[in-house]
């Protein structure tokens, strides 16, 4: 009884003050007003450490020549084609289809250098394939791995053409840029995962007589939900997927997207500005403005629930996926500033993740963390590829 009584009085006293010490989002005065804060925190360190100048700026010196590339433009590589183009001209990428058990086409971009490795990026939603491009610009000097991008159903070249499919889908296609009656919103999507890392290690035994010694996940939002939905199923049946995951602003639940749509519709057309005057075009603008009454949502949610197979009815949380995932090492990168995703909803995954892990906290909008600090982030994916989390404490944490 006294131990009990000893234990809550040790963790009442204890746990507020290593939340404290903590200071994951930089409450500090200092680094309130700071725009480039960056902190770090892995299971091996659980009290973090700000990143500092120095470091910051060797790394910065170290991949500037990631500066020189187009592919860091977020507008360039809103125009797929284009980039399609310089992927196939620049870097040899081969333009692949593979068909899901359930079957469904899907795309990806394939780009194979003999690598022992191999790096799988996954977009968010509503993105095309080609918006991940400035990964292949990051890791293109990383030898030893080749690089595949890929689309989930309903996004990119795989939406559906017709134009008979009602004006509401029609209404999605272009503004949206996904098809919600191809898209199963993560109920299914596991299954394009599976597709394309079965049929990448086909391509690889096939060309080079031999398998890959890694597969590394890199999703984006929603693509990193997927991805650890799709780790943590194959590791509950006792297979290994991935050896590595690198999640970028991971979604928690659909509902919660929902939910935070709901409240700000412009997140939907604009998830790293919320509809600042400068991030929505005149259109978007609105359509928001109409969208946001609750009649027109109603109306909307049980629409889209139709097209897509009444999935909005139900929820997908990638938590509960999380536990099942062992003999990983993940990487994660979140924003103290994301409108989508609140610091409660990253807490409540970071929480959940059982296996060595390390977090990068930035002040950078939504996914923009490639884009606004690539220099850092590359050097951050290059080390936790190498290394594992355990390169994720302040006295290992150098540029070389």
């Amino acid at each position: 009884m006294f131990k009990k009584i000893n234990l809550l009085l040790f963790l009442s006293f204890s746990l507020p003050n290593l939340l404290a010490e903590k200071d994951w989002y930089g409450n500090s005065a200092e680094s309130k007003n700071s725009k480039d804060f960056t902190y770090v925190v892995s299971s091996f360190n659980e009290t973090g450490f700000e990143i500092s100048e120095a470091i910051k700026e060797a790394a910065k010196k170290k991949n500037g020549y990631l500066n020189e590339s187009k592919l860091f433009d977020a507008q360039i590589i809103k125009d797929t084609k284009a980039v399609k183009k310089i992927l196939k001209e620049n870097v040899k990428a081969e333009e692949c289809y593979t068909k899901t058990i359930d079957g469904v086409d899907i795309s990806y971009s394939y780009i194979a250098r003999g690598g022992d490795n191999v790096i799988i990026v996954a977009p968010g939603f509503t993105n095309a394939k080609e918006t991940m491009a400035p990964f292949v610009e990051m890791f293109w000097n990383n030898r030893d791995c080749d690089i595949v991008l890929m689309n989930f159903r309903g996004h990119g070249d795989l939406m559906n053409k017709s134009k008979d499919q009602g004006r509401l889908n029609n209404f999605f296609k272009k503004f949206l840029e996904v098809d919600l009656s191809v898209s199963r919103f993560g109920f299914k999507e596991e299954e394009d995962i599976f597709a394309v890392v079965k049929a990448v290690k086909e391509k690889k035994l096939e060309k080079d007589k031999k398998q890959y010694k890694k597969v590394i996940g890199l999703g984006v939002c929603y693509g990193a939900m997927l991805m650890a939905k799709a780790q943590g199923l194959k590791n509950k049946e006792g297979e290994k997927l991935f050896s590595d995951l690198i999640l970028d602003g991971c979604w928690l639940s659909l509902k919660s997207i929902i939910d935070n749509g709901k409240n700000n519709m412009a997140l939907f057309f604009d998830p790293q500005h919320g509809g600042s005057k400068w991030g929505i075009t005149s259109a978007e603008y609105c359509i928001t403005a109409v969208l946001q009454r609750w009649p027109v949502q109603m109306f909307l949610m049980w629409q889209v629930s139709k097209l897509s197979d009444n999935k909005l009815n139900d929820d997908i949380r990638v938590t509960t996926y999380l536990p099942n995932i062992k003999d990983t090492n993940v990487l994660m990168f979140y924003s103290r500033n994301d409108l989508v995703i609140s610091r409660d909803y990253f807490e409540t995954i970071w929480e959940t993740i059982n296996v060595p892990k390390a977090v990068v906290i930035t002040s950078n909008p939504h996914v923009r963390n490639h884009l606004k600090q690539k220099e850092l982030y590359k050097f951050a994916c290059d080390n936790f590829i190498a290394h594992g989390p355990q390169f994720f404490v302040e006295s290992q944490f150098k540029v070389n």
